[in-house]
């Protein structure tokens, strides 16, 4: 059953003003009932002086005059009810007025409320724009400004959605289409160790979309409503810089890089997302065994500067230029002559997700020229953990 707000205020405004003055009734008829009592002796006090320059007798002390002039008490008890029977006449036909003023003036209270449902059942299903309150009285203000923060979170979402399928589109249409031709060359030829090929270059280019597609979906992922408070808890870096190594160890194996870890010194933790934290340092360590030169290394390391947790992550790639140093966090971005396999998606998905631990990110040459330092500061908590070696 649906309440009415207008009836619901204008009950209990009849009660209170009934109950207010009821007691005021009461209350009036006991003080105006004393005010009566003093006024009539008064009157009569009055009344007996009078009555003795009346009969102008002369008093002296040796005389002694006595006078009464008295009224009936009937007379007082009649009086006092006629003024209890018109406070209770005035408050029965006062109620009715009052209770028609009153849902007058709630009906016009809550016409703005009645005008935002109009806007809003009268909106199309896809405009999700903000809703204007510069009309809206302030009591309707918070509640339109969490619509407002629905809306824009709705909107990023389908936004989301819509970016995530151009973007597979964008970046599987040309390798599933290279794909298709491998597979008919390797359907069409005779020749054995063609075929084998053709059907390797399928297996490479299938390896490629299937990474493609889980990196995609990581960044679809990326989103700050995407994390509640379950999912945040005090992260330990350095453990999870070792896990991600340990990870990552088959592969560097497969490139000749050795990996090497550096934390010799207390570390505080700091509050996240232990998952995303994760997928941030296995995409920089991947990045940088997929860049680095053969029979070289990649340093991972983890210290704590202050208030800040930073992780830097030392390879021995060609570095990033300054002109494209902003450039490389772009989803899709690839330097030119970069012939290394990848998405373009790997730093775009670091960026994500210390913009959502609020972590800066900084990109450096080494000192010989050669490798790029990527440095991520974490704000710590002020606990700190045990020593890591």
């Amino acid at each position: 059953m649906r309440s009415s707000i207008r009836k619901f205020i204008l009950v209990y405004l009849l009660l209170t003003v009934g109950l207010t003055a009821t007691i005021t009734a009461f209350l009036n008829f006991y003080l105006v009932r004393k005010e009566i009592h003093k006024h009539l002796d008064k009157i009569i006090n009055t009344t007996t002086v009078a009555y003795k320059a009346l009969h102008e007798k002369k008093v002296d002390h040796n005389t002694t005059i006595q006078s009464v002039i008295a009224d009936q008490y009937k007379a007082r008890i009649e009086l006092e009810e006629k003024i209890a029977l018109y406070d209770l006449i005035i408050i029965i036909f006062s109620f009715p007025i009052s209770g028609f003023i009153i849902w007058l003036i709630i009906g016009y209270g809550i016409k703005s409320l009645e005008n935002l449902a109009s806007a809003l059942a009268n909106r199309a299903e896809y405009n999700l724009n903000p809703v204007n309150i510069h009309k809206l009285p302030k009591e309707l203000k918070p509640v339109v400004d969490e619509l407002n923060n629905l809306l824009s979170r709705l909107k990023e979402g389908f936004e989301r959605e819509t970016r995530f399928a151009a973007d597979a589109a964008h970046e599987l249409r040309t390798p599933l289409a290279a794909l298709k031709a491998q597979a008919q060359v390797a359907l069409n030829t005779i020749d054995l160790n063609e075929k084998n090929t053709a059907l390797q270059k399928v297996i490479a280019s299938v390896d490629r979309n299937t990474h493609i597609v889980q990196q995609l979906l990581t960044m679809s992922k990326l989103v700050p409503d995407g994390y509640n408070n379950n999912e945040l808890s005090d992260v330990n870096l350095p453990k999870v810089a070792k896990e991600i190594l340990a990870l990552l160890a088959p592969d560097a194996i497969n490139n000749h890089i050795d990996l090497e870890f550096i934390c010799n010194e207390k570390v505080a933790d700091f509050y996240g997302n232990a998952t995303a934290i994760g997928i941030l340092l296995r995409n920089l360590v991947a990045n940088s065994i997929n860049c680095s030169h053969p029979n070289s290394n990649v340093i991972v390391k983890v210290e704590q500067i202050k208030d800040k947790v930073v992780l830097e992550v030392i390879d021995n790639g060609p570095g990033i230029s300054d002109e494209i140093k902003e450039r490389v966090f772009e989803r899709f971005f690839r330097a030119l002559g970069n012939k290394k396999p990848g998405s373009g998606l790997g730093l775009a998905i670091v960026k994500q997700i210390a913009d959502l631990h609020n972590a800066k990110i900084t990109l450096s040459s080494r000192p010989n020229g050669t490798g790029l330092i990527v440095r991520v500061f974490f704000i710590s908590k002020t606990r700190i953990t045990g020593k890591h070696k």
